[in-house]
């Protein structure tokens, strides 16, 4: 890192700005160029408690030719323009984001941006939410990382508590989540159902008691055993059912524990077991 800037603040009550900018210098053994970083975000509150915000992030390599190896991929510059609304009610119930972003890089056009929104409602006792994710297979952020692409994900949740007056127990109740992959032309890539029902005692210790469903179609091979022999093939479909439980002891005790257990399916009809 040669040097650079930052600077970030209120303009006002109702404008923050951030910016910054660093500039690299090139690894010519490596065939990495020298390389300018620089990020803005301006951002405007609304409504109560609520803001929207723009930003841009860009990656430029003003010594591309000169430094880089020859065969050695490096692109020119990557840019990211993205749009954000975070949703956050007077009454705290009501929780939320949308989210777009294009991507800008050579020889990478279409598919090349992000969409995302999730909204989320909590009160004391009922709470439900849902997530959308879509992620382009030519969506590009090299300052940073992309750990999917070509994906779409959908997620449902929703819970309910219930506060006996007496007794030792606090709160208990049920939440139920639910997510679906789906690939970018719609087909089903793998799915979760994870069922909690969870414990809460007057001194903060929990208790939970879980079921969960899986489905996962392999688009690589891959090893679920992690031993480094055979993998599972490509394009296999493997499902299986899972039960468990969870134990924190009260987070005030000079000496705290926990445990939990899981048993039930694996990939290629496989079973589980896990203690800890």
């Amino acid at each position: 890192i040669i040097g650079g800037f930052r600077m970030s603040g209120k303009l006002n009550k109702d404008w923050r700005i951030g910016v910054m900018d660093m500039q690299t210098a090139g690894a010519k053994e490596k065939g990495l160029p020298s390389q300018n970083f620089a990020v803005l975000a301006l951002q405007r509150k609304v409504f109560a408690r609520s803001n929207i915000g723009v930003f841009m992030i860009n990656k430029q390599s003003p010594g591309f030719f000169k430094d880089t190896l020859p065969g050695k991929q490096v692109n020119t510059y990557n840019r990211n323009i993205g749009l954000e609304y975070n949703l956050a009610s007077s009454n705290n119930k009501w929780t939320g984001k949308l989210l777009g972003i294009k991507s800008f890089t050579p020889g990478l056009q279409g598919k090349d941006w992000v969409n995302a929104g999730n909204i989320l409602y909590n009160a004391k006792r009922l709470s439900f939410g849902w997530q959308h994710e879509y992620v382009g297979s030519n969506y590009n952020a090299e300052v940073g990382y992309v750990p999917r692409k070509g994906y779409i994900k959908e997620n449902a949740t929703a819970g309910i508590l219930f506060f006996p007056k007496k007794g030792r127990v606090l709160s208990h109740g049920i939440r139920m989540s639910s997510t679906y992959f789906f690939s970018e032309n719609g087909k089903q890539l793998d799915n979760e159902s994870f069922i909690p029902y969870t414990i809460t005692f007057r001194n903060f210790s929990t208790f939970t008691t879980w079921l969960a469903t899986d489905y996962v179609k392999l688009y690589q091979p891959f090893d679920p055993t992690n031993s480094g022999k055979d993998t599972l093939a490509r394009g296999t479909e493997h499902r299986w059912k899972a039960f468990g439980t969870e134990y924190f002891s009260a987070p005030q005790k000079l000496f705290t524990f926990s445990f939990s257990t899981r048993y039930g399916g694996y990939y290629e009809n496989g079973t589980r077991l896990n203690l800890s």
